[in-house]
């Protein structure tokens, strides 16, 4: 256009004198000098933070710790690289229990996740995991005990443990588990030891676990576990220890614990169970060790338990048991605790005891227990401790009492009792003969 060419033409003339060639060299020369100037700034200001960081003025922040090593969710073919389960086409029955294992572990919390389960290990070194083919006719290989205990896991109990067929043992004492018992454990027909002590489970417990025929041990104390104890419990026709105690159970015993021929050990203690002691548990014949205490148990304590002659200890204490003390208990002969204090039992201390020649402990206090102290009791060589005290015991202290030379405790006080101390119980290191108000006989 006759416009733009001019201007260019112009612009031209302009450039082209000496005065405006002058002008661009010194514009140049000022943009360079700017640029060495901003370079001399950054290289002056970083040797300053260097210098700085090196001084301690501005520390340069912490590096990040890595976070702990985790294993990545369970991939549904890593149990068939190989690795895991050699052979994984013959050994399917396995690859089907180290899929259920890797499910386990990662619905498992806190340090569960470090069992380091992982299909680049082989299961047989997995931690608390056992294999064996000696329960299979066919030769088959399974996963037959999982032994987790104090093994820091956190979270609910998975029910994807009853999956594991073949499992014999599952043992998680010790955890911080809680939720419910999983009632999917009733699948583990082959389960003989199942073991959830010391945990946080709450709820009831299952019904269904009655249904495992093949359990000996079935431990689940020291939890928050709260409801009836089921009466298909009785159904466990094999087991020789049930340990309940320290929960928050209600309601009755259930009769049909009768059943359990094979029992061995029964701790219900440390619970909030009524009703009375059930006459049934005198079929216990094999029973050794029965822990009734810390309840609210009503009602006469059983005849029927003094046939229970392989019994070592009876501890219905600390209940509200009333009537008197049966003298059948005397059958008990190899009973080596008898301990029936804190209740409300009346009437006078059997003569009878005295043929517990077995008895260590006897643990009579804070009852209704009246009359005199039966000097059969002198016949309890073995006896170390004896309390009495806190009853309405009155009369005077046989003397052949005296003669119980491994007596190392003795109470008597809060009684009704006259005349004078044995000799001998002087040298009781443990006693409260000063409250009494006695004297030695001379």
């Amino acid at each position: 256009m006759p416009g733009q060419a001019e201007s260019l033409s112009e612009f031209e003339k302009l450039t082209d004198t000496p005065h405006a060639a002058s002008w661009l060299q010194r514009d140049a020369g000022v943009r360079q000098a700017a640029r060495r100037t901003i370079l001399s700034a950054l290289l002056l200001l970083l040797l300053f933070l260097t210098a700085s960081t090196w001084l301690g003025c501005f520390p340069l922040p912490p590096p990040l710790r890595p976070p702990p090593p985790t294993l990545p969710p369970a991939d549904p073919n890593e149990c068939s690289n190989g690795i895991a389960v050699p052979h994984p086409s013959y050994h399917f029955e396995l690859v089907d229990d180290c899929e259920t294992l890797l499910l386990v572990r990662d619905r498992l919390a806190g340090d569960g996740r470090q069992l380091y389960w992982s299909g680049q290990n082989s299961i047989l070194e997995w931690r608390g995991v056992e294999v064996d083919d000696s329960d299979d006719s066919d030769g088959s290989v399974r996963v037959v005990s999982l032994r987790l205990y104090s093994s820091g896991l956190e979270g609910d109990i998975p029910p994807d443990l009853g999956k594991l067929s073949h499992l014999s043992a599952l043992t998680l004492y010790e955890n911080r588990l809680k939720g419910t018992i999983p009632p999917e454990l009733a699948n583990l027909s082959k389960l003989k030891w199942l073991d959830l002590d010391h945990n946080r489970l709450t709820g009831s417990i299952p019904e269904e676990l009655g249904t495992l025929t093949n359990l000996r041990t079935f431990s689940a104390g020291a939890n928050q576990l709260t409801g009836a104890l089921p009466a298909s419990l009785g159904n466990l026709s094999l087991l020789w220890k049930l340990n309940l105690a320290a929960n928050q159970l209600s309601g009755p015993i259930p009769a049909e614990l009768g059943n359990l021929s094979n029992l061995e050990h029964m701790d219900l203690a440390h619970n909030q169970l009524t009703g009375s002691i059930p006459p049934e548990l005198g079929l216990l014949e094999n029973l050794r060790y029965l822990y009734l205490a810390d309840n609210q148990l009503t009602g006469e304590i059983p005849a029927e338990l003094g046939r229970l002659a392989n019994l070592m200890l009876l501890e219905p204490a600390v209940n509200q048991l009333t009537g008197p003390i049966p003298p059948e208990l005397s059958n008990l002969t190899n009973l080596y605790y008898l301990h029936l204090h804190e209740n409300d039992l009346s009437g006078e201390i059997p003569p009878q005891l005295g043929s517990l020649a077995s008895l260590v402990s006897l643990e009579l206090s804070h009852n209704q227990l009246t009359g005199e102290i039966p000097g059969e009791l002198a016949t309890l060589s073995k006896l170390r401790l004896l309390n009495l005290s806190d009853n309405r015991l009155e009369g005077a202290i046989p003397a052949e009492l005296g003669t119980l030379a491994e007596l190392a405790q003795l109470f008597i006080a809060g009684n009704f009792l006259d005349g004078c101390l044995p000799p001998t119980w002087r040298t009781i290191d443990k006693n409260d003969l000063a409250r009494s108000g006695l004297t030695f006989c001379e």
